[in-house]
């Protein structure tokens, strides 16, 4: 189950927008069909993205509950293994297809090789190949 994190609440609040009473979801990972509605999810999405990024919030998933306040769509939930949250969540990744890196918090986190690749990245100016096996 996703969590309502209060960085996210922060983007309703400064935005004046009411708090979801639907199921909020994490986009890192979506699947979508071709159509015309969801090029006006996405469209609408995007606008409300430049909106809030201009206020400085910089946050996706706002953005993306308020758009599907806007644009009538049946949506469903994937599985958890097809968005894998590491670092986030305590569930494992047994079964995972999908393995999200997240950047929440990334800053103050060393739970993962991927964190540990990008700080020596950052540090070191060069890609540490330990590290990088990790990710694999």
């Amino acid at each position: 189950k996703f969590v309502f994190l209060d960085f996210e609440r922060e983007t309703f609040i400064k935005m004046g927008w009411p708090l979801p009473t639907r199921p909020y979801f994490n986009s890192g990972v979506v699947l979508v069909r071709d159509t015309d509605a969801t090029r006006r999810l996405y469209a609408t999405w995007h606008d409300i993205w430049l909106q809030t990024s201009a206020r400085g919030l910089f946050k996706d998933q706002p953005p993306l509950s308020r758009a599907l306040d806007q644009v009538p769509l049946k949506v469903e939930q994937l599985a958890p293994q097809w968005n894998a949250l590491i670092g986030l969540y305590t569930g494992g990744v047994r079964g995972a297809r999908i393995l999200h890196f997240s950047t929440i918090r990334f800053e103050d986190r060393d739970d993962t090789g991927f964190q540990r690749m990008v700080e020596n990245v950052t540090q070191a100016e060069e890609v540490d190949v330990d590290a990088r096996r990790q990710v694999r």
